[in-house]
């Protein structure tokens, strides 16, 4: 198989629902998001007579309505000036100075005290 499948994945109170974006007419109703992602591997595999394993499926988790909304509401009322300033921010090269320090605490934990704690 070469073509590539996206898998869409939304919250519905406990459960989860999940189609394909290239063929939304069939669904699943799941518990589980684990249990959501073999049973659409599994529908696709069944509907392509392939084995589901040979698939590529890319899985792409949508955010609740309700945050969708607000996140649209956002971008609606961003300007152009705003917008830029967040992006140069999370490029900035102050910002990313700050990343050695948190692997450099990481590393300074005692291993002795670790592996007793195992």
């Amino acid at each position: 198989m070469s073509e590539t499948y996206t898998a869409v994945y939304e919250q519905v109170g406990e459960a989860w629902v999940v189609e394909f974006a290239e063929e939304p007419r069939g669904r699943c109703l799941c518990r589980s998001v684990a249990e959501a992602r073999e049973s659409i591997r599994g529908a696709l595999g069944r509907w392509l007579k392939t084995d589901p394993a040979q698939l590529r499926v890319v899985d792409d988790f949508r955010f609740p309505a309700q945050v969708r909304a607000v996140q649209q509401s956002v971008k609606a009322t961003r300007t152009a000036d705003a917008r830029n300033q967040m992006m140069a921010s999370m490029t900035d090269s102050k910002s990313a100075m700050s990343w050695p320090r948190i692997w450099t605490a990481a590393s300074d934990c005692d291993s002795d005290r670790v592996a007793q704690e195992d």
